[in-house]
């Protein structure tokens, strides 16, 4: 891996987010309309329910938006360099699958910690809580949760390469399917049972449930940050097979034009 062209990629894509007022405007401006609307909500019924549904909403929403944001960041250097036509030119240069990858993935990590900062700032001005009150345990829950958006954008980048421009719109929808399955906003056994199957083969659907637990209880099973993180590494490995796969057969049929 030539370190070089990764920092290349990494500059380009510094250069762009931050020339793009759109860009930095759609990263900042949802999670704090979230923060504000939830946050406000949740304010409301902590009078009159648990005093931890203000905590477990917010820190809630939080890691949520570090999942999306994740998935999101690291699918849109891809994206953004096909509606640039820019992507065909970067795969007939020596920059290989793995040095684009592994610079998508360090913008994805940059940006997430910049708009984590903020939601969590928005949090403790707005609303006057602090997610990280539940101290060092909100190391391993986002660092899950971060890894849980980075398969996804894996995943969706290969649907992308595969079926072309008309499959864009996946970038900034498709993790939505999994927030209910994930319980966000509630434990998941609110789910039904056979839905709660599917559930226990998300790796975000522990780290709510380790949160959740940390808050009312202030304990936390470490058995489900270990078997959320056992899943993420068994679909970043999937995913990252899927992708090179789908990567040699879109230089194979021509796909990387159509998306250029």
């Amino acid at each position: 891996m030539n370190l070089r062209h990764v920092q290349g990629i990494l500059v380009r894509n510094f250069y762009l987010w931050f020339r793009e007022v759109d860009r930095v405007f759609d990263a900042f401006w949802w999670s704090f309309f979230d923060i504000a609307i939830w946050g406000f909500m949740s304010s409301y019924f902590a009078g009159t329910t648990s005093p931890s549904i203000v905590g477990q909403l917010l820190t809630g929403l939080i890691l949520w938006t570090v999942l999306s944001r994740s998935q999101w960041e690291i699918s849109a250097t891809m994206v953004v360099e096909s509606w640039d036509r820019n992507l065909a030119n970067i795969f007939t240069s020596p920059i290989t699958l793995a040095e684009f990858l592994t610079a998508s993935v360090i913008l994805g990590v940059g940006k997430v910690l910049l708009v984590m900062s903020f939601t969590s700032l928005t949090a403790a001005l707005m609303i006057g809580f602090n997610v990280f009150a539940i101290s060092w345990w909100i190391i391993p829950l986002v660092g899950n949760i971060f890894l849980t958006g980075v398969w996804l954008a894996f995943i969706i980048n290969a649907i992308i390469l595969r079926f072309g421009k008309n499959a864009i719109a996946f970038a900034w929808t498709l993790v939505f399917v999994i927030n209910p399955l994930s319980g966000v906003m509630y434990p998941i056994s609110a789910l039904p049972v056979p839905v709660q199957a599917v559930s226990r083969l998300l790796p975000s659907a522990y780290v709510f449930e380790g949160m959740r637990s940390l808050l009312t209880s202030r304990t936390i099973d470490v058995t489900l940050l270990w078997i959320s993180l056992g899943l993420n590494l068994l679909y970043i490995a999937a995913g990252v097979g899927v992708y090179s796969y789908t990567f040699r057969k879109a230089r194979e049929h021509g796909w990387l034009v159509k998306l250029a």
